[in-house]
């Protein structure tokens, strides 16, 4: 007869605690303190900004969404390097269309999209 082996159940909020007290050091290094926006009196002393050319998105997703969005936009950039009436307005009714899937309600959507364009 096989023996199961029990283990004691996890409060998953307590972990999450135990979690957040091991990152409490970052809080202070995040944008909203200011760390990474520092103002220099001489801006000949600010260090320049260090780049990872290696760095690549799609090694860090595997499964392909990276390739989807590059190939979206290289199609929109095709379609966006000659004007047309045609491909803007259709540009201009998908933007608008984003709004309102996001706000759900047309008449909201709709606001937030002219407040936004006349500021």
């Amino acid at each position: 007869m096989a023996m199961t082996k029990f283990t004691t159940p996890v409060d998953i909020i307590e972990e999450g605690k135990v979690e957040d007290k091991k990152r409490a050091f970052m809080t202070p290094l995040r944008p909203h303190e200011r760390i990474w926006n520092f103002e220099y009196d001489d801006e000949a002393k600010r260090p320049k900004h260090v780049l990872r050319p290696d760095a690549d998105p799609a090694k860090c997703y595997i499964d392909g969404r990276v390739e989807k969005l590059v190939q979206k936009i290289r199609d929109l950039s095709a379609q966006l390097q000659t004007f047309t009436k045609d491909s803007w307005d259709r540009l201009n009714m998908h933007t608008l269309e984003i709004f309102k899937a996001f706000e759900k309600d047309e008449d909201t959507a709709y606001k937030t999209f002219m407040s936004a364009e006349n500021q």
